[in-house]
């Protein structure tokens, strides 16, 4: 079937067509509004890129809709035979074909006038006009927009009358001259050209074509974003102890995103026509068109954060900074989420008005379950048994690994060494347990296992202290965490260098670790000692060699009720009562020997072995649901203390060299029992070169090995910032240690103190006062060897300000020991 189509504008009236017509003129079907009725028909053909010719045929009928620049005049022409300009000045043409159709418009009176004429000759037209309406075609609609033109028309496909075009061949030829004019009279320039095309197959094609493009619109879209899109949330929040969650969110986002922005052009591809006329259709389809523009927008922007965001979580170089941009992803996906829903609701009603109800009742057992998993995620879950990990195939060599690991552990093997012998092992100790998260990707990022690795995490993992350097908030991990980490078990860390407190093998689990608050004893109004009392448990007052120093103990409420983070706090033997009464002893048998040389002078007595209290110093902190304040500020009794726990400041009998330590505040505490040490040491060493072993032994009834351990050059220089006299801690011992050292030259110990109020300070510790604060400047000029540990230990601000400064002054990272 062939079938020419000439198109042809004669004069453009004006520049602007909105300028030369009404508004009912815009669109109208014989007198009433068109409204859907001159839209696009199902199939199209683009003839050239300003004329496009729409059409659609059934049993008996075919309807066409062209759309094209707007012009006063155009003709159709059926069954092609030439097209050839007879006179350029005047209104004349060579049209040889079967049947033509000719619209022209009439501005003075605002009216569309059509012809359909047997074009026989090469002759002018000869009009046969009918208002809005003509023999054989009758139109159905026409309508100006944004400088187009688009009228729609149909016929039956045979008609009586053998002089018209008769539609009962396959194929036809479009044939088509497109004239441009300049002033209106004199032509210029002209296209002209001739098409084939395959009605029928190219109806099935583009049909096919397109119907794919709106199923897959509904369908995939349907699918994506009411369901999917809950199942990728579901993995970002509540599977985090999933070790590929990330991943798993990430391909489920991006997978559907990337085939919504297909479907989503794609649609607006093939409507593109009804886009321009969108202000003319239902308020329900205005809103879910431009809804979904907004969100193709948003979730650009959404996909760009998710990467940034998983790079750095991944990235072993991360920075905390990227919390910001986690945050507004979080936001802005539940804002996507919501709008998506809203989105497919509209969908879903403009589609299939029919399947409403079941849809709303899908949605409402969607939020229903989403809230449940939602409370579920927050409600304290059961806890599950330790299961500690076994490799039975292929990686059966992993458990020499981890048995090796957990021996080197407990042979007090320093962090920094196990570190760097077990690169590929993430392994973290928690209380008293060892742990393989290796494979986990924390939520946080994987530079926070980066920097947690082979420590004893309590304190960042309960919410007690963030981690140094990162400035990330404290964060107290849920019940989903703890059972996580408990399907990684390796091992026990048994502490044995530190056999602290001793118990019966049948005591009861559950409430052995209950202490009784006992004594409050103040230094200052803030500040002071607290001793409590176990019904189970014996602590041994004195500990033989140097492992156990900066120990810690876990300490929170007992009692049901109480929601407080529990802290570590260290252990302090020093202070015990037992502790005092030997250091008097030792230090009044000393100036007896040496100093007054009193040969007769009495031996130490030996003191209490065990005891059932246990003492820490504590100092009040004011921020709420603080431990510290709980315990100067209430009356509470029974308290769960769990201990011993970390490594503590990580010496052993062969330790030496410089070690310096940074400190402020309480931070010295973990300190005063290897200054007594040091101090039980001088004094031992000093009686034994100037006196005799014998008497030298005399103070020793634990039986240390003074003179071998700690080596030679082994020093202990403490830098410390505190506010006033009240708050230095441990003064008497301190001063004693710098007196012998002093008198008798020995040199493993110094300090030096910067302190904000002087007054009422020792005379004796005049001398060690600085003026500076520990900045760069003052580090540089003290820290004048190459040093074997440095110690850090005070508020997190403190503790980043000196790391910075010890890493500028190019003092690597395993040199430190955060305390």
């Amino acid at each position: 079937m062939k079938v020419l189509f000439l198109i042809l504008p004669i004069i453009y009236a004006c520049t602007d067509s909105f300028d030369c017509f009404s508004e009912s003129s815009r669109f109208n079907c014989n007198g009433e509004p068109c409204l859907n009725n001159i839209t696009e028909l199902e199939n199209f053909v683009k003839i050239t890129k300003n004329l496009t010719m729409y059409f659609e045929l059934d049993i008996s009928n075919i309807t066409m809709l062209f759309e094209l620049q707007f012009c006063q005049r155009f003709a159709i022409v059926f069954d092609y035979t030439k097209i050839n300009q007879l006179n350029k000045t005047y209104d004349e043409y060579d049209i040889t074909g079967k049947e033509i159709i000719f619209f022209r418009w009439d501005q003075t009176y605002d009216n569309l006038y059509v012809n359909d004429n047997i074009g026989q000759s090469p002759t002018s037209f000869v009009y046969d006009e009918q208002k809005v309406g003509f023999q054989n075609w009758h139109i159905l609609g026409y309508a100006i927009i944004n400088e187009t033109i688009r009228i729609k028309i149909t016929r039956t496909l045979l008609i009586d009358n053998q002089n018209y075009y008769q539609f009962n061949k396959q194929t036809l030829d479009i044939g088509y001259l497109i004239v441009y004019n300049k002033e209106g009279i004199v032509y210029k320039n002209y296209n002209r050209g001739v098409i084939t095309v395959d009605l029928y197959n190219l109806a099935s094609y583009v049909e096919k074509y397109e119907q794919f493009t709106d199923q897959g619109h509904t369908i995939f879209l349907f699918i994506f974003w009411s369901f999917l899109s809950d199942i990728g949330i579901f993995f970002g929040r509540q599977l985090k102890s999933y070790p590929k969650y990330a991943k798993v969110h990430g391909m489920i986002f991006l997978f559907q995103s990337i085939l919504t922005y297909i479907f989503a052009f794609s649609k607006i591809e093939y409507n593109k026509l009804k886009i321009q006329e969108i202000y003319y259709y239902d308020g329900l389809i205005i809103a879910h068109f431009i809804i979904g523009v907004l969100i193709l927008s948003f979730l650009l922007l959404q996909l760009m954060m998710g990467m940034i965001v998983k790079n750095n979580l991944e990235s072993l170089n991360g920075s905390n900074k990227i919390y910001k941009i986690k945050r507004i992803h979080f936001y802005l996906g539940y804002f996507i989420y919501l709008v998506t829903k809203a989105q497919v609701a509209m969908g879903v009603h403009i589609q299939r008005p029919d399947l409403l109800i079941p849809f709303y009742y899908f949605y409402v057992f969607l939020f229903f379950s989403k809230i449940s998993i939602e409370i579920l995620y927050h409600y304290e879950v059961s806890i599950i048994p330790r299961r500690r990990i076994t490799y039975s195939y292929v990686e059966l060599d992993k458990n020499q690994i981890y048995e090796n690991l957990i021996d080197k552990i407990n042979q007090n093997i320093s962090r920094n060494q196990l570190v760097k012998e077990y690169q590929k092992l993430n392994y973290i100790i928690l209380r008293e347990a060892i742990y393989d998260v290796s494979d986990f990707n924390h939520p946080g990022g994987q530079y926070i296992l980066e920097r947690i690795t082979g420590r004893e995490i309590g304190r960042y993992f309960y919410g007690g202290y963030p981690i140094q350097n990162l400035n990330i908030k404290m964060h107290i991990h849920t019940q989903f965490a703890i059972n996580y980490i408990e399907t990684r078990y390796l091992g026990d860390y048994r502490n044995d260098n530190c056999p602290l407190l001793y118990y019966e093998e049948n005591t009861s689990q559950i409430d052995k670790y209950v202490w009784k608050f006992e004594q409050y004893i103040p230094f200052a109004s803030d500040v002071g000692l607290f001793i409590f009392k176990s019904h189970f448990f014996q602590v041994r007052q004195f500990l033989k060699g140097v492992q156990w120093f900066g120990r810690y103990f876990y300490i929170k409420p007992f009692g049901t009720g109480i929601n407080l983070v529990e802290r570590p706090y260290s252990i302090v033997m020093s202070y015990t009562q037992s502790a005092i009464l030997k250091r008097q002893q030792i230090l009044d048998y000393f100036k007896s020997q040496v100093i007054e040389q009193d040969y007769q002078a009495y031996i130490p007595k030996q003191q209490i072995i065990l005891s059932n209290e246990i003492n820490f110093v504590i100092k009040k902190c004011d921020f709420s649901n603080n431990m510290s304040r709980f315990l100067h500020c209430t009356g509470h009794k029974p308290y769960e203390i769990t201990g011993p726990y970390g490594f503590g400041l990580e010496l052993d009998p062969l330790s030496d060299g410089i070690h310096y330590a940074f400190v402020q505040g309480t931070g010295i505490l973990p300190f005063l029992d290897l200054i007594d040490y040091l101090l039980r040491k001088a004094i031992y060493t000093i009686l034994h070169d100037q006196r005799s072993k014998e008497i030298a032994d005399c103070i020793n009834d634990n039986n240390e090995e003074y003179l071998t351990t700690l080596g030679q050059d082994f020093q202990l220089i403490i830098h410390v910032a505190i506010s006033d006299i009240a708050h230095f801690y441990g003064i008497p011992i301190i001063q004693d240690l710098l007196f012998i050292c002093k008198t008798f030259h020995l040199d493993f110990f110094d300090i030096k103190i910067l302190i904000k109020d002087r007054s009422n300070i020792p005379e004796e510790l005049t001398t060690y006062m600085v003026e500076s604060y520990f900045d760069l400047k003052y580090m540089k000029e003290h820290i004048k060897f190459k040093p074997t540990k440095v110690y850090i230990c005070g508020s997190p601000q403190f503790e980043e300000e000196i790391q910075t400064n010890l890493f500028d002054l190019g003092i690597p990272k395993k040199y430190l020991v955060i305390v």
